[in-house]
């Protein structure tokens, strides 16, 4: 069970590269949106993302400590409600990144970005698979059921642009939505969202 505590740390840590990749792309597209209800869209997401980071941020750390003082005794590891806790999460947190990696394939289809995203949309995948069955075997989790990830899976991901696809004009703007008096602009207030607390 200690080597299934171990196994996490090269998941975590391509997670927390990819996170912080798809972070990055996000960031000047927000800056750069033309209207609010594209840079509301694209908000939601950067928020969740960056949150999703703060968590492994301090789930990496703990682990890497908590696997140093266990000297191979994966009981201490277990009974560490936080850690367990953080395990359960992450698995939530990869589930939700692939959500949000197939959002951006479906905007970004014929730009050379969208092959990056396809390669982190992919392996981010294979790493939730393996994430469930570690959490069954290290926290006991029976709640994770392959059929419920059926939309998850490659094959309803979104498709690749075919070759013969060509990007939308460049002086074709998206359409106007209404613009709400009442709507704040956005700063950089962040907001709490479901398990952002855990740490704080």
């Amino acid at each position: 069970m200690h080597q299934d505590w171990e196994a996490l740390l090269p998941i975590l840590r391509r997670t927390r590269e990819a996170v912080q990749e798809y972070v990055q792309l996000l960031r000047p597209i927000i800056e750069q949106a033309q209207t609010d209800h594209e840079r509301l869209y694209y908000h939601h997401f950067l928020e969740e993302e960056e949150h999703h980071l703060a968590r492994l941020n301090r789930f990496l750390p703990r682990l890497e400590k908590g696997l140093r003082e266990a000297d191979g005794n994966a009981h201490n590891l277990r009974d560490d409600a936080v850690l367990v806790q953080y395990l359960a999460l992450e698995a939530f947190g990869l589930h939700n990144f692939i959500e949000h990696l197939d959002l951006a394939l479906y905007e970004f289809q014929n730009l050379p970005v969208s092959e990056r995203l396809r390669q982190l949309r992919q392996r981010t995948f294979e790493d939730y698979l393996q994430m469930k069955e570690l959490v069954r075997a290290l926290a006991g989790e029976a709640a994770f059921d392959l059929d419920e990830d059926e939309e998850l899976r490659p094959e309803n991901s979104p498709p690749a642009a075919s070759s013969a696809e060509s990007a939308p004009p460049a002086d074709s703007a998206p359409a106007q939505p209404p613009v709400d008096a009442h709507v704040r602009p956005i700063g950089r207030e962040r907001r709490f969202t479901v398990g952002s607390l855990i740490g704080q």
